[in-house]
């Protein structure tokens, strides 16, 4: 057995182990790099051949000649190179010109380092929204003002996150190296490594794995924030989710039930009996009824889809209820900013509340519904899972079916992989 604690060196046959001390087992050679009895320090280098012995292998070599050192520094700083490298880059989606999913790419690209009020996450887990599709086309339009005009300003791709703390800035307090967290970043989490603003962080609950944590931060903050600040939905309300077997919709469907309410879903055929096992008390299949068209009234209606104008909505509500905006079409342009505006406008002259909801990333909020989770009232549910490698596939799958909860991107790094392997 050796044990070698500075660099073990292969070469076709043969293999150097240059070690502060090594151990070998009857047959072989004990030595100690260290002072010689003269003062003098000695270099040793054990050289075990994987041919049959007799072919010309030295087993033990004091000192190096000039070539053979050359060689070695030589040999040395190209590893060292290498492995620097390997610390500097990491693999990631990008995205460099607006479009389809033909404009993703993945790619080596040099590892993000965390400001002052910032922190590295080593990322196990991410997960797709309806934002990363729509931000892929610069759509809408109005959003590229924040985003990049002509192209992307941040090249990364993905915003939900769970993972391990790498590093953190010089300001961080409430966080430490090797801490098991969840986030909302700007932009980058479709890759080994992202930062994230320490004040969006928080732990990732304890019962969960990284995948299902990454399928939290947006989805289930926007659906907190719009049943318990927009809606104040309170025990006894009667609330319409439209859109229930979604991301967003599958966490808001639990939260509301966790406060008391009486819950009814709208969805597909096929996402009935999911949606019931949310927690909901009634389900709507669109495919054969019109909620808005029916008799029952709602003290809080969740659109989550936007499939319906504000007129019909408002059919759906009780004469003082509350209808919560999280989507719309729009246009290309200003996409459901329009609708959003219209509903605040006409909210001045009807005894209804017409609220749009603009979700704001928060590890406050992450926090509570860490305590939800923990406690069984909320569960993620992942519909599916890919390797990051294969997130253009993952996006084709949330863009072209009705996932049940959500997507997620399972994220090993290299280093990882490479220990897995030797």
């Amino acid at each position: 057995m050796i044990e070698a604690h500075e660099l073990t060196e292969r070469y076709g046959d043969t293999t150097a182990v240059h070690s502060l001390s090594f151990t070998l087992v009857p047959g072989t050679v004990t030595g100690f790099l260290g002072p010689n009895g003269g003062g003098k320090s000695t270099t040793m280098r054990i050289i075990m051949g994987t041919g049959p012995a007799g072919v010309g292998h030295r087993h033990l070599t004091r000192g190096r000649d000039a070539r053979g050192q050359r060689d070695h520094h030589a040999r040395r700083e190209t590893m060292s190179s290498r492995t620097q490298h390997a610390l500097r880059t990491m693999k990631a989606i990008t995205q460099h010109r607006y479009g389809g999913l033909d404009t993703l790419d993945y790619e080596t690209v040099p590892r993000p380092v965390a400001a002052k009020d910032e922190i590295l996450i080593r990322v196990q887990g991410a997960s797709i929204n309806a934002a990363d599709w729509l931000l892929m086309q610069g759509e809408p339009f109005v959003s590229r003002l924040a985003f990049g005009l002509r192209w992307p300003k941040v090249s990364t791709r993905g915003r939900d996150v769970a993972g391990v703390i790498e590093a953190v800035g010089d300001n961080v307090r409430r966080f430490s190296v090797g801490d098991e967290v969840y986030a909302e970043v700007d932009a980058g989490s479709f890759a080994e490594y992202t930062v994230a603003q320490a004040k969006r962080l928080a732990h990732k609950p304890s019962q969960i794995s990284f995948g299902e944590a990454a399928a939290v931060p947006i989805a289930a903050t926007t659906a907190l924030q719009g049943v318990r600040d927009v809606a104040k939905i309170k025990p006894g309300d009667k609330v319409l989710i439209n859109g229930a077997s979604g991301g967003v919709g599958s966490f808001a469907v639990q939260l509301a039930k966790a406060r008391g309410a009486e819950v009814t879903g709208v969805c597909s055929t096929a996402n009935l009996e999911f949606v019931r096992s949310l927690g909901a008390d009634h389900v709507i299949d669109y495919t054969g009824e019109n909620f808005t068209t029916g008799e029952a009234r709602y003290d809080v209606i969740f659109d989550l889809v936007g499939n319906r104008s504000l007129a019909q909505c408002r059919r759906g509500l009780t004469r003082r209820g509350t209808l919560v905006l999280a989507s719309g079409n729009g246009g290309r342009v200003l996409g459901p900013i329009r609708r959003m505006v219209a509903a605040m406008l006409l909210s001045m002259f009807v005894t209804q509340n017409l609220r749009p909801l603009a979700a704001v990333a928060s590890g406050a909020d992450l926090e509570v519904l860490r305590e939800h989770i923990e406690a069984g009232a909320i569960t993620p549910t992942v519909d599916r899972s890919y390797p990051l490698a294969e997130t253009t596939e993952a996006i084709r799958y949330f863009v072209e079916e009705h996932a049940r909860g959500k997507i997620t991107i399972t994220v090993t790094t290299h280093n990882d992989t490479k220990e897995q392997h030797e």
